[in-house]
């Protein structure tokens, strides 16, 4: 089995790829049940190596089962009248927040706003070294 290097334009660095290892090709999510870590893939036209960090179908359908209430109705809220494709939703909720807070700080874009920039107690702090 040789390792090569191979420089991708997409990637952010250097994939060692074992040519000798086929490449999978993933058409659909249900393609993901069988890979394991090391494989090869091709999504979208782009290499990528199936590793530690890569997740199956299986589990990203439990994780869109999970929900936050006020970041669904902060959406709510921010999207009623558009899609979310292709817009930063942080600046849009950030400008959102700025233009209308003092007119209404109720909102459940405010409301969800207050609540990932509350700083977290003392007592769940890490330290900078834990942080790194």
């Amino acid at each position: 089995m040789t390792l090569h290097k191979l420089r991708i334009p997409f990637s952010t660095g250097t994939l060692h790829i074992n040519l000798n290892q086929p490449v999978r090709h993933v058409n659909h999510p249900s393609d993901t049940h069988s890979l394991n870590h090391g494989n090869v893939i091709q999504y979208l036209g782009h290499l990528y190596i199936w590793d530690e960090h890569s997740v199956p179908e299986d589990v990203v359908v439990n994780w869109q089962m999970e929900g936050d209430p006020l970041c669904d109705a902060a959406l709510i809220h921010l999207l009623s009248n558009n899609s979310p494709s292709g817009l930063d939703m942080l600046h849009k909720l950030q400008n959102f927040v700025a233009k209308l807070d003092a007119h209404d700080n109720a909102s459940a874009a405010s409301t969800f706003w207050k609540a990932i920039t509350k700083v977290p107690p003392v007592d769940i702090w890490v330290s900078d070294e834990q942080f790194e």
